[in-house]
């Protein structure tokens, strides 16, 4: 009875070590900007909003789902300015939601305002003031603009008890249900 105890645990640990999925730490995302931010009117410490735009799958299972939401910071922001000085902003994404908890995630955002187009050039000389008091475009992520990103941390999936999918990072131990 004892050798059938031990049997049945280790077929059960090897099915689930077979249906586990791996997310390596780097694992790439790719986010869709869900409000405008712009340098005109941002300053550092905005929270900037993202949805997963692409789910994250394995073996044709799907682990993360589009439509997760994800969360920036602004972290840094220089204004447009005059004498077509073109503004600048930094996003750093930090955070991928997923069932409620936080997965940490990598990348940096960074947007330049356009300018310096012929059309400037042709302002300047037809008008020179205008070089002088004219601001130059303020950088911004709009709404639908596709950013990347990644996970920072390596987990693994797998379905839980009752079917329940979990992550769980792997580094940490910090268990992720969905």
């Amino acid at each position: 009875m004892l050798v059938a105890f031990v049997l049945a645990q280790l077929a059960a640990v090897a099915t689930a070590a077979a249906e586990e999925a791996r997310l390596p730490a780097g694992e790439p995302l790719e986010l869709m900007v869900l409000t405008e931010v712009s340098a005109a009117r941002a300053k550092a410490g905005d929270v900037v909003k993202l949805m997963l735009n692409k789910p994250v799958a394995r073996g044709g299972q799907t682990l993360i789902a589009s439509g997760s939401l994800a969360y920036g910071e602004v972290v840094a922001v220089d204004k447009a300015g005059p004498a077509l000085k073109t503004g600048k902003l930094q996003v750093r994404l930090r955070r991928l939601v997923v069932s409620g908890q936080n997965l940490p995630i990598d990348g940096d955002v960074q947007e330049k305002g356009h300018g310096g187009t012929s059309d400037d050039a042709v302002k300047v000389i037809l008008v020179p003031l205008y070089a002088l008091f004219s601001p130059g475009n303020s950088g911004k992520l709009k709404a639908g603009d596709i950013v990347q990103a990644t996970l920072s941390h390596a987990y693994a999936y797998r379905a839980g008890e009752s079917g329940v999918p979990s992550l769980r990072d792997v580094g940490e131990g910090a268990v992720i249900a969905r």
